[in-house]
């Protein structure tokens, strides 16, 4: 699997770049492989005591901030965003 940005086109751009020329003759992407475009990977995703992915994030507080005034912003906007959670993620 090989995931990068750049120039490329599509898939024949990718087939056709070339891994090394041999005696002048060059040795394609598609000569050895099949190029296939798929989704793009998942990130922020994290298991939950091995019941399944969760979703995680990370609170940065702004320095001279107050950490206990930060934490309860937090739980108060989770508190929001409660009623379009999963019924499990409600209690």
């Amino acid at each position: 699997m090989v995931r990068g940005r750049g120039y490329l086109r599509g898939v024949e751009d990718i087939e056709n770049l070339v891994l090394r020329a041999e005696r002048g003759t060059p040795v394609r992407i598609r000569d050895v492989a099949r190029v296939e475009l798929g989704p793009d990977e998942r990130r922020g995703m994290a298991e939950f005591n091995g019941e399944g992915e969760v979703v995680s994030g990370i609170v940065v507080a702004r320095h001279g901030e107050n950490a206990l005034r930060v934490i309860d912003g937090v739980k108060q906007r989770i508190e929001e965003l409660k009623p379009g959670l999963p019924e499990a993620w409600r209690s």
